[in-house]
Parts: structure tokens; C-alpha cells; sequence
């Protein structure tokens, strides 16, 4: 039988005890702030990192030199 650790934004399916004490302590340590602030930063990075490659981002940018 399944049990469910719920929160407000979904449900999250855990089959016994020890892995919902696993997953809760992975969500503490996601949570917990020096963690949060080094997964944000490197969420960052990369979205920065993807809009700099985009082709998109390259023909914007020609784009604006040619307006100046």
C-alpha cells in the first residue's frame, strides 16, 4: 500500500517509512537556505548560459547594432 507526503503544491508517492523519512530529509536539505541560495545561483547560470547560446539571443543582438 502506498502512502502519500503531501504538501499543497502535489503529492508525492512513498511506499514505506524509511522512504519518507529520506525524501523528508532531502527536502530539508533543499530547503534549508546556503542550499536554496547555491541551487538558485546555479539555476541562474544556466538559464544565462542557454539565452547566451540562443540563436534568438545572437539575432537580437545583431539586431540592436544595427539599430545604433
Amino acid at each position: 500500500m502506498c502512502r502519500f507526503l503531501g504538501s499543497n503544491l502535489r503529492i508525492i508517492p512513498v511506499h514505506n517509512a524509511a522512504e519518507t523519512v529520506k525524501l523528508m530529509l532531502t527536502i530539508a536539505k533543499v530547503t534549508s537556505r546556503p542550499r536554496a541560495d547555491d541551487i538558485r545561483y546555479k539555476m541562474a547560470m544556466t538559464k544565462a548560459q542557454i539565452i547566451e547560446k540562443s540563436p534568438v539571443w545572437k539575432m537580437l543582438q545583431e539586431y540592436q547594432l544595427h539599430c545604433n
